[in-house]
């Protein structure tokens, strides 16, 4: 099973998300991603079998106490892989500090996790047909309430995502 964890963008932010896509999509074409499949990635894991599932289950429960309360959304643009995104104009050092403790802790346990380095974003697009540079939007602050595990799985039309599980942040933090 491919699984992955991520923060999901409340209702209320649906809205604004919706019309950053809607805009984008008229300057770049592409494929609009279905608004309930919008989410913050946090961690890639990739193919896990059931014991690795339940030890990173682990780990996310442990580290979602921590997670920082919100992530400030003021910018839009795309990768060379086609990929539209929106997300921080500016690194949050909180959210990058945080999601690296949650790696090193998924390492830890044995897990395969991305080396890479972590850009905050919500993918809106894919498959775009022209390149859209970074750009500022008014700024929409993205509450980050619970880690949630999803399921990814390919499909003709994309990718389908099943949430698994979710582990909230401690009240206050």
């Amino acid at each position: 099973m491919r699984v992955f964890f991520a923060c999901l963008p409340p209702a209320d932010c649906l809205p604004r998300l919706a019309q950053w896509q809607d805009a984008m999509h008229v300057l770049a074409g592409g494929r609009k991603l279905p608004l309930p499949q919008l989410h913050l990635t946090l961690a890639f894991l990739g193919e896990v079998g059931p014991l690795a599932l339940q030890r990173a289950a682990d780990c996310a429960e442990q580290a979602a106490a921590s997670l920082p309360d919100s992530l400030l959304l003021d910018s839009c643009g795309s990768w060379d892989s086609g990929i539209g995104w929106c997300g921080p104009a500016r690194s949050d050092a909180a959210l990058q500090a945080w999601v690296y403790r949650l790696r090193r802790a998924l390492r830890l346990e044995g897990l395969a996790v991305e080396n890479r380095p972590y850009q905050p974003h919500l993918t809106l697009l894919r498959k775009l047909q022209q390149a859209l540079p970074p750009q500022p939007v008014p700024p929409l602050r993205l509450e980050l309430r619970e880690v949630a595990l999803i399921a990814s799985s390919r499909r003709a039309d994309g990718a389908g995502h099943l949430r698994l599980d979710g582990w909230r942040r401690a009240p206050g933090s």
